[in-house]
């Protein structure tokens, strides 16, 4: 759009030109008209039936924020949840679910000063065969994880994504989602989850055998019998016992360890209306070792403690234990 103004017009009323303008042959400059009106938003504002989007659902077909899903078109889509050992959903079971894996689960973390660590625990991944009209694409960017609910329940399903006509996300019909989510919510995505589809039997590859043993070394870790055992173990370290610890594999460097001394965090105590904090009487934050007969003392993590053999080991007859000076 172009509007002409007279020369003296802007003279007058000492007006400011564009960078690029023109002077007609009547000494009338044009120029190109500021818009002012701001741009229409482009973005969806209301959820969609995965079964109703196609092959490729535009979220945003705005030029500088463009955003879709490219999706494989199927009747179902299996969705898979995990569960951690020690969270309740790594016990959860239901008759809907299609499979169940185990799995050695990996999660980055990132610390101010150290920066990027890694650390894994024992897990169980749950698939749930989801039809597609039970599931809710959600009007919302997640860059590689696909915002969706099923049956009221918001979830994430991580998919592969990447700057394609501004950004694409591709969703296949077997994606991950969250992690010990919530028994309420692992239910309610059961109720609408169905059995005996075409993408049944579900095949998952076996743990190694190297990967079975530290799954069962980690996921013992939490079970009831382990659980009571370790509060005998840092009793009888604490009454004097110096009691036979075993690391974890990626600690094998370390042998013939022997529990010296349990260092446990502050704990509070109330004492009428006052607070009191006393040292070395609250959770066990780590324990002091000494290995291969060495003098020299270590501090050990509680994850980095195989608990598995190290309750077997505690378990054997007390009277031929040995006892360091």
């Amino acid at each position: 759009m172009v509007q002409t103004v007279e020369k003296e017009q802007i003279l007058e009323q000492n007006l400011s030109l564009p960078a690029l303008f023109f002077l007609d042959i009547d000494e009338k400059i044009c120029y190109p008209l500021r818009q002012t009106i701001e741009e229409e938003k482009t973005m969806i504002t209301e959820k969609k039936l995965l079964s109703n989007c196609g092959d490729c659902l535009v979220l945003d077909d705005s030029k500088d924020g463009q955003y879709q899903i490219k999706i494989q078109e199927s009747e179902h889509f299996v969705i898979i949840f995990g569960g951690t050992a020690g969270h309740a959903s790594f016990n959860f079971q239901h008759p809907n679910i299609a499979h169940y894996s185990k799995k050695i689960m990996e999660f980055k973390h990132y610390h101010p000063i150290r920066g990027k660590f890694w650390t894994n625990s024992a897990g169980i991944d749950m698939f749930f065969v989801i039809p597609s009209n039970k599931i809710y694409i959600l009007p919302e960017k997640g860059y590689s994880y696909v915002q969706a609910e099923i049956n009221g329940v918001k979830v994430s399903l991580n998919v592969s994504g990447g700057t394609t006509n501004g950004w694409t996300d591709y969703l296949g019909n077997i994606v991950h989602a969250c992690v010990n989510m919530k028994i309420k919510d692992l239910k309610k995505i059961a109720e609408v989850a169905e059995r005996g589809t075409s993408l049944e039997p579900i095949k998952t590859k076996e743990l190694t055998e190297e990967d079975l043993k530290l799954w069962e070394e980690k996921a013992s870790t939490y079970s009831k019998d382990i659980k009571k055992n370790k509060e005998k173990f840092y009793d009888m370290v604490t009454s004097g016992k110096h009691l036979k610890i075993i690391l974890q594999n990626r600690f094998s460097d370390y042998k013939n360890g022997r529990a010296m001394e349990i260092i446990r965090g502050m704990k509070e105590i109330r004492n009428g209306n006052n607070i009191e904090w006393h040292d070395n009487k609250g959770r066990v934050k780590y324990i002091i070792a000494r290995f291969d007969d060495c003098y020299t003392e270590r501090r050990v993590k509680l994850n980095q403690i195989n608990w598995l053999e190290t309750i077997a080991e505690m378990k054997k007859d007390l009277t031929n234990i040995f006892y360091m000076i």
